[in-house]
This record gives structure tokens, sequence and C-alpha cells, in this order.
């Protein structure tokens, strides 16, 4: 499988030209690496297994004490704070870090083993609310589907759009007509009803959620940007 997909690179700041302005044309590319992996978990995959991405700021947070409650930690790396989960579901990947589009690719196929030749692949993608652009009233939780998912959701409105590994996993199964249930939940990470919707999400999806949803620590007290 091809993975040179097309990646947004995006500024982390306003100061765009300012990041790279120490960037240099000889620079080494360091392609990220897993810092171990389980060798043993790869051989269980198979077409039968399934696989679950959630990507975005606090996942692995939100998700410690309920989604991965009692599941295994097979893979990990630590410069992008990405690790890779098993329980009796689903292989989980957890992607925490914002600045991985740059590497999209290459995790991407680091992460191929286990959604590649899945039976069922959902993406679950996590922004802040302040990311949403749309007219209609403020909400503390808006999900959006990209794609038809078979599920009642509404469809993702322009402009906003799916991006790092998760729009490159999404179309990547898509490309191979494979399935692939993604979506966007823009979520306010101090509000528990918030976050429970995405439990719900999951559960539609008979995926076992146990334990309580954990409200990140290490937040701003508001996500407001000037």
């Amino acid at each position: 499988m091809d993975f040179n997909f097309g990646e947004l690179n995006e500024p982390f700041s306003r100061a765009f030209f300012e990041e790279y302005e120490d960037f240099s044309v000889n620079t080494e590319f360091k392609r990220p690496t897993w810092d171990f992996v389980n060798e043993d978990y790869k051989k269980k995959v198979s077409n039968s297994t399934n696989f679950l991405l959630v990507e975005g700021n606090n996942a692995h947070s939100i998700m410690e004490n309920s989604l991965l409650k009692g599941a295994n930690l097979i893979a990990q790396m630590k410069k992008h704070n990405i690790k890779v989960y098993h329980n009796d579901q689903f292989f989980i990947g957890i992607i925490e870090d914002n600045k991985t589009d740059n590497f999209a690719a290459s995790i991407a196929k680091l992460l191929s083993p286990w959604f590649e030749s899945a039976k069922m692949c959902i993406i679950l993608s996590l922004q802040s609310t302040a990311e949403y652009k749309n007219d209609n009233a403020f909400q503390n939780c808006v999900i959006r589907s990209v794609g038809n998912n078979g599920q009642n959701i509404p469809t993702l409105e322009v402009p906003n759009f799916l991006t790092g590994c998760a729009a490159g996993i999404c179309t990547l199964r898509k490309f191979n007509e494979l399935q692939c249930s993604c979506f966007i939940a823009y979520i306010d990470l101090h509000d528990v009803i918030s976050l429970n919707s995405i439990m719900s999400l999951l559960k539609t999806f008979n995926i076992s959620v146990t334990g309580n949803i954990t409200l990140p620590t290490n937040i701003h007290k508001n996500q407001f940007y000037l």
C-alpha cells in the first residue's frame, strides 16, 4: 500500500514563517519509529479484527478510565504521544500530539499492520468546539460524520475538514474500497455531558465502554482564541 498521500502543513501560530526560518533544506528527515512494539500482537491481526483510532488533544486522558480500561498496551511512540492498545474487541490507536500532521504518512504506515486488514475501522477525531465553523448556536458537543457512515449523524459541513492521521487512514481505507466509519467530535473538555456524547457514539458500534470518563486536568480554563 502506498502511503505517499497529500498532507496539510498547518501553522501552529500566526508567526508561520518564524517556525521555519531556522530550517535547512539539508536537514535530514527522521521518520517516526516505535519505542517498543509487541510483535506477538501483530500475529493476531487478521481480516476479522477491528481497529479504532482516537486522535486529538487529551485523547488518552479522556479515554484511559473508560475505553482503555483493562486494555493491553502493545506499542508506544513517546515523542508523538502515540499508543496502541488491544482488548477483546479492538486494536485501539490513540494519538494525542497536536503536531503530527507533518508526519501523518509515516505514522499511518506504522499503524498499518492494525488498520490495513481490519474488518471494521472506526476513526474519531477530537477537536475543540472553538474550531467548529457554523452559523448555528453554540453547542458543547457537535458530532459530524465524514462520508456515508450508515449512522444517523449529520455530515461534516464546509468549510470544516478532517486532518492528521485520521484523514490519511480514512482516505486509504476508502480508496481501497474498505469499510471506514469516520467522525469528528467538537467538544468542550470541561463538560462531562459533552464527553459522554462520545461514549454514546462508540456504543452505537457495540464497543464496550466501562468505567467513568475522565475530565482532563492539564487544560486551560477556556478554549477561546484571539
